[in-house]
């Protein structure tokens, strides 16, 4: 299974919003295999689609602390955010070892077609799930931790990022 290196901050995908899947056929099974592959190689609870490159609505997670509850989605959607939010740290695949304290809503109600059964599917979410799943249809709609960052969060990931870019890769 190919192992796609995931897209890093300043990547002009990471800003763009994705398009929606019309069907769900081999390719876009691979896409999800490919991503998975690609997730669990980075040590990462999820993944969306442009963090690869590729603008199309697809997410895979694994939220599970033994890596045994991979789900891939499709057309994603949060139909609900409660009025109660809680702040956590988080990181992200795109960002490297950049962690953010970032304010989201502590449940959703998440909607879209799950790629092993091909159905619609809707449920509620609180805890890690809802923020893994919000993060990443931000993704989709090309919005990353430091848009969401509060204002001295931001600064401070900026000011890592252009320092981070600034040494040479060797």
């Amino acid at each position: 299974m190919t192992c796609y290196s995931i897209r890093q901050f300043g990547d002009q995908v990471l800003k763009e919003k994705c398009l929606r899947v019309d069907r769900i056929d081999k390719d876009i099974k691979k896409l999800v295999k490919e991503m998975a592959t690609s997730m669990y190689e980075a040590n990462g609870l999820g993944l969306a689609a442009p963090q690869l490159g590729i603008l199309k609505q697809v997410i895979v997670l694994d939220v599970s602390s033994e890596g045994e509850d991979l789900r891939g989605y499709v057309n994603p959607e949060i139909l609900w955010y409660s009025k109660e939010k809680s702040s956590e740290e988080e990181g992200c695949l795109s960002l490297g070892t950049l962690r953010l304290q970032i304010s989201r809503p502590s449940k959703i109600t998440f909607r879209a077609i799950d790629i092993q059964t091909k159905k619609l599917v809707a449920f509620d979410a609180d805890e890690w799930l809802s923020r893994v799943l919000q993060h990443e249809v931000d993704h989709l709609n090309g919005i990353t931790i430091i848009d969401k960052a509060d204002k001295e969060e931001k600064k401070k990931a900026l000011k890592e990022l252009n320092l981070l870019a600034s040494i040479p890769r060797l």
